[in-house]
């Protein structure tokens, strides 16, 4: 037999032994086929045609992670090889799209909200470079982050000029702000244990907890895994600081575990110059861990449980603002914290609705002493515990094709205990109700108009009622979203606000707010680049606006400001690749709040603007690579703040940039996924300071490990 005759009879039995490898992708809810779902597969892109279905033909990606895309639905990663049943759910966006994918048409979206909402995934965050969620943060358009020195100190975060009080954080939909403070502090999240994060700014009924004057954020935790699975996290910071993650999924039956600790431990020794003098800072070492456990368990097939606790220790220096080498000699003061969070979720899902039930305890306690203060023979400490028991419940309803309706009712009580001011409690209540329309007739062809109303009730046991309407329009024609929208807001004072001894106001009014949102984005495939543009403009009234006046040198107190006008624009623009082997994001906002009413006779800072809020923020990020080599560079910046409400030229924060860079590679080594990276923070050695007296970190270095299977 010759050659030919053997050869060819082989190779056609083997290409008929071939099966063509597809996968079938339907929406979590309905369980109804989608279309136009991008699947990018190393360097093919292929789409899900009118019955959901993805021919992959005898590609061989089985090894291969597919990466699934679509507006209006979460991105997914999948393995072929551990697809069942041949079809893949995809989980419907319960708020906007996300403003990195695009499609040349928006498809029938069940729940559009008309602001600039961002939707960042673990994914983008690892291939962006940021190894912290407080800069992941910070490069994201109207965001600030306030920190009051480099890693393991004190951070806040605001949206569109509004202070930390006024932007609320969650963590798988549960408030996480300290309702003693008010505010959340966005270093006590690690970031490998965060799937997604959506940044809502100008506040949203779902996720209200009265106090989304300027924004809230919600941090969602990643998918408990089905699989044996681990991942190690190893980094080491030139400042003396030292990082480890580790994190284990771990199946038993139909009950699912993730055990996962967060270590750190640092000195932060760096040198800045004050004058003519150079000073080595000191007391702003910092030990902290957190442990999360979680664990899931499918009852029935709609029918879902999942428990959760978490727990974050840490004690370190809590420094005084930097004056001078002889002040940081008596610097001294010391803090600790020990939080924990207990939830347990239940999830009901049937074809047409979803009901959410979450029930959760929080206990937050902090210590402070500084042993070189004294009031008369005592040293200044302070103590403090508060306890939150709290239920929210959501029901999501698809009444007809074109009408979403969300609604849901919330409960907690609220106790705290302090040195500072003895035994407090409150008790709130809250109901929201959202409709999302489609309108059934169209300006144009291929557009899509939808209508959204929101009422959201608060009630307070201190403060009585507060009823907040909300109400939108997004008009969508092929590749452009246009929107407009408008809402009130509510911020109840916190218990320091109130109560703090000496300088607490317990006649404080909560703060009311007026806002208006109008945005435009643009989205479009160009060959082998998506590109997208979005612009925002912002205006927001607060009335009442609680800001802590000087009575003397040592002493505060709150006080109603009358009113505060504020308004900005935020442009966001993007470019990348659809394998993602080249990205730029490029984020600029401008905003400029004012004292717009005087609450004193001949009041001096009326129109004068708010301190410690820059008019501008930028921020420009590259990042390239292929075959497992990856590489990026950032470089941010911020104009001049005031420190004062008389704008005093000379009591100011300069402008500042600061730049970053870092570099990657991938690989797989005994069936082990490893990631070695290294990178440089504070390129060009510039000295700055996002809080008075406490200037961030000089030029350091990083290195980093991570093994994964």
């Amino acid at each position: 037999m010759n050659f030919k005759s053997y050869f060819f009879p082989v190779l056609l039995s083997s290409i008929c032994g071939l099966q063509a490898q597809q996968i079938s992708i339907i929406d979590f809810w309905t369980e109804l086929p989608v279309d136009s779902v991008m699947a990018v597969s190393h360097q093919d892109t292929l789409f899900s045609n009118s019955n959901g279905v993805v021919d992959f033909g005898l590609f061989k990606i089985a090894e291969r992670p597919v990466i699934l895309k679509k507006q209006d639905y979460y991105p997914q990663t999948i393995l072929y090889k551990n697809i069942k049943n041949g079809s893949v759910k995809l989980m419907p966006m319960e708020s906007s799209a996300p403003i990195d994918v695009f499609s040349e048409r928006p498809g029938n979206p069940l729940l559009m909200t008309p602001t600039h909402t961002t939707f960042i995934h673990a994914s983008e965050i690892k291939e962006q470079g940021f190894n912290t969620l407080d800069k992941a943060l910070a490069a994201q358009s109207g965001i600030f982050i306030k920190s009051y020195g480099g890693p393991g100190q004190i951070q806040s975060i605001s949206a569109r000029g509004m202070s930390a009080e006024q932007t609320q954080v969650f963590l798988d939909g549960i408030p996480v702000n300290s309702f003693q403070l008010g505010s959340a502090d966005p270093g006590q999240y690690n970031l490998d244990q965060v799937e997604s994060v959506e940044i809502y700014r100008g506040g949203n009924p779902r996720l209200g907890s009265g106090g989304t004057i300027g924004g809230a954020i919600n941090l969602h935790s990643r998918v408990i895994p089905d699989t044996l699975d681990y991942s190690l996290k190893l980094r080491g910071e030139t400042l003396n600081n030292q990082f480890a993650d580790l994190t284990i999924g771990l199946p038993t039956g139909f009950l699912n575990h993730e055990f996962s600790l967060h270590y750190e431990n640092g000195e932060n020794e760096y040198t800045v110059k004050t004058g003519s003098e150079k000073i080595s800072l000191t007391n702003r070492d910092f030990n902290n861990w957190n442990f999360r456990y979680r664990s899931s368990l499918p009852i029935a097939s709609d029918l879902h449980t999942e428990l959760m606790f978490y727990t974050y220790k840490f004690s370190g220096g809590s420094p005084a603002s930097l004056k001078n080498e002889r002040t940081e000699v008596t610097n001294n003061a010391r803090i600790s914290y020990d939080n924990n969070l207990t939830a347990l979720h239940l999830s009901y899902q049937k074809q047409r609705y979803k009901l959410n039930l979450r029930a959760f305890l929080r206990n937050n306690w902090n210590e402070y002493i500084d042993p070189d203060s004294v009031i008369g023979n005592d040293i200044i400490s302070g103590c403090h515990f508060n306890h939150e028991t709290g239920l929210i419940g959501h029901g999501q309803f698809i009444i007809s094709k074109r009408f979403l309706l969300n609604s849901g009712l919330e409960v907690s009580r609220q106790k705290a205990q302090s040195t500072a001011f003895g035994d407090k409690n409150r008790e709130r209540y809250a109901f929201f109700l959202r409709g999302d329309y489609e309108l059934p007739w169209q300006f144009l062809n291929d557009c899509t108009t939808q209508l959204y109303t929101g009422l959201r009730a608060e009630s307070y046991a201190d403060f009585g009622n507060a009823f907040l309407p909300g109400i939108g329009i997004t008009f969508y024609a092929s590749f452009i979203k246009v929107y407009l929208s408008g809402g009130k807001n509510f911020r109840a004072p916190t218990f320091n606000e109130l109560y703090w001894q000496p300088g607490g106001n317990p006649g404080l009014k909560p703060e009311e707010s007026i806002n208006f949102e109008a945005g435009v984005e643009y989205g479009r495939s160009l060959r082998s680049f998506n590109f997208m543009l979005g612009l925002s403009a912002y205006s927001i009234r607060p009335k009442n606006q609680i800001r802590w006046i000087p009575l003397t040198s040592n002493i505060s107190s709150p006080e109603n400001i009358l009113a505060v006008d504020s308004d900005g624009i935020e442009i966001e623009a993007r470019l990348a690749d659809v394998t993602k082997r080249f990205q730029m994001i490029a984020n600029y906002n401008y905003g400029f709040a004012v004292k717009a009413d005087s609450d004193l006779p001949d009041d001096p800072t009326i129109g004068k603007r708010l301190p410690f809020l820059p008019e501008e923020n930028w921020s420009i990020l590259l990042q390239t690579g292929t075959s497992g080599l990856q590489c990026g560079f950032v470089i941010s910046g911020s104009s001049f703040r005031y420190t004062t409400y008389s704008n005093d030229p000379y009591d100011i924060l300069p402008a500042y940039r600061t730049a970053g860079c870092w570099a990657g590679y991938e690989f797989t080594a005994y069936r082990q996924k490893i990631t070695v990276r290294g990178g440089c923070e504070n390129l060009f050695d510039k000295q700055y300071e996002l809080t008075p007296g406490y200037p961030m970190p000089m030029r350091h270095f990083y290195f980093e490990l991570h093994v994964t299977n």
